[in-house]
């Protein structure tokens, strides 16, 4: 391949901008909140054995990368988000021209609301899950059925003793080709979805009494008279707003937090969505698909028997393809123009707002400093960061934390626990000192 030939291949230009938008992310440190067996790493060298797909990728960059360097983690997660971009590109082609496609793709490489995805070590399940999706979908298009059956199986395999979400996630698969299938009228391929259904249905049953765990674990809002329809237009709203506007991005995200306004609003829009699907079947197919992606893949947050909590920027990485689609059904519209100079504006402030919340992952201290300021009023923020504090022998602060905490919450057992301790650790060193 000439020089000339690979400055102008989609995919090179998708690594290179990629690596670019997220290079400062290899300076990052391992935070609380990451995954045990990477936190530490001596002591758990050798006992890497849970089974899952992201445990036997840590044993890869433990065995061969150095386990004892947090760089080696974040390169492949930037690795495998890049791999997600490139296969998304070729998703986009199915339905769009290559220059369309690769902007489509582009907008997906620098979008901020990737970052806890691709810059926090242990939000790599996502990206996961959007390898499998992709990978599936594309193979199954170009009738490799037996690959695509591979493909999917590899994503919702649990391993040998345990059910993440990752597996759970990636069983929407089918159910969007499915719908797929019928929108574009392909019907005698439907069919060829029965093994995927009842692979699904397999593990589901083997692990019936994990997951039933997992909704009880995460249906605790419904317990106390949340609506599902509130539910519903939170979980759609805020991802799409940070997704949009990603100026607050935190890790832990309150529970549904709704004034009457916003939920007339959104109850609104998804309703004129839902009318306006009719004119999409018949003139834009693709951004119908891409609307049923958007819904479908946050269906877990809201549904009767949710997987997920309510809202988590993660949870966001595969239904923001609706944006790439978007993007690229613009550019090849008749407002290619226009499309093009909002891509020239909004791609810098994306790429920016990216390498900007990758430097809060560099300490616990400056990550658990930018959830607060994030999220003023979250009590779970403001006990991380004491937490953070005591890290830092930096007593004084960390009381001041906790102390915060209890008063946006009073009843929040985590921050009076670590108040407490602080508060007993302050007077035995005062008594030691005098």
């Amino acid at each position: 391949m000439r020089l000339s030939a690979l400055y102008t291949n989609p995919i090179f230009i998708i690594i290179i901008i990629g690596f670019a938008v997220y290079f400062n992310a290899l300076y990052c440190k391992v935070l609380n909140g990451d995954d045990a067996l990477i936190v530490n790493y001596q002591a758990q060298a050798g006992r890497f054995g849970s089974g899952n797909v992201v445990s036997f990728l840590d044993k890869i960059v433990y065995d061969f990368l150095g386990g004892d360097n947090p760089a080696s983690y974040h390169f492949i997660n930037i690795v495998l988000h890049l791999a997600v971009c490139v296969l998304l590109f070729y998703f986009l082609r199915i339905f769009f021209p290559n220059n369309s496609s690769l902007i489509g793709a582009l907008l997906f490489t620098v979008l901020p609301i990737h970052t806890e995805n691709v810059t926090w070590i242990a939000g790599k399940t996502h990206i996961l899950i959007g390898l499998s999706f992709l990978g599936t979908f594309l193979l199954f298009h170009y009738k490799k059925y037996l690959w695509a059956l591979l493909a999917f199986t590899v994503g919702i395999c649990p391993g040998f003793n345990q059910i993440s979400i990752v597996n759970l996630w990636v069983g929407l698969t089918p159910i969007f080709i499915g719908i797929y299938l019928l929108i574009y009228k392909k019907f005698r391929e439907l069919w060829k979805l029965i093994p995927f259904f009842i692979i699904f249905g397999i593990i589901a049953s083997l692990f019936f009494f994990v997951m039933r765990e997992r909704v009880e674990l995460t249906a605790q809002g419904y317990e106390h008279g949340v609506n599902l329809w509130v539910n519903f237009i939170y979980s759609v709203i805020s991802h799409f707003r940070l997704m949009i506007y990603p100026a607050k991005l935190t890790r832990y995200h309150e529970n549904v937090l709704v004034n009457f306004d916003v939920l007339a609003w959104g109850s609104a829009i998804v309703i004129a969505l839902g009318g306006f699907s009719v004119y999409l079947y018949k003139k834009a197919k693709p951004l119908l698909l891409g609307l049923i992606l958007f819904f479908l893949f946050l269906s877990p947050t809201y549904s009767p028997f949710p997987m997920g909590w309510v809202i988590a920027e993660r949870y966001a990485y595969v239904p923001s393809i609706l944006l790439s689609i978007v993007v690229a059904y613009a550019i090849s519209s008749k407002y290619r123009g226009m499309a093009i100079l909002v891509c020239l504006l909004v791609f810098p402030f994306y790429g920016v707002r990216t390498v900007d919340r990758n430097a809060d992952y560099k300490t616990n201290g400056r990550f658990c400093r930018a959830n607060v300021e994030a999220n003023l009023f979250s009590p779970k923020a403001r006990n991380d960061l004491g937490v953070a504090y005591t890290q830092e022998s930096n007593v004084i602060r960390a009381l001041q934390a906790f102390s915060n905490a209890l008063r946006i919450d009073p009843d929040f057992k985590d921050a009076r626990t670590n108040l407490e301790l602080v508060e007993k650790a302050l007077l035995q060193k005062i008594r030691i000192k005098y």
